[in-house]
């Protein structure tokens, strides 16, 4: 019973390595951050009450964009 156990583990195993995708090559983090998008790669806390991320305003409303 103990190899019986073992080797369905061990299958089960060897088929969740195998089918693992890399789904980040999917993500583009730096969507909407150019041309005047607005939105940023940073942190944020609720409705963008605080925001870590680089400082890029500059003296026109561009203060986003850019990256």
């Amino acid at each position: 019973m103990r190899k019986v156990i073992f080797c369905l583990a061990s299958l089960s195993l060897h088929f969740s390595l195998m089918a693992q995708k890399d789904y980040t090559a999917f993500v583009n983090p730096f969507i909407g951050t150019g041309g005047h998008g607005h939105t940023y790669p940073g942190a944020s806390m609720p409705f963008g009450m605080m925001q870590l991320s680089p400082d890029t305003r500059g003296a026109d409303w561009d203060g986003s964009s850019g990256y």
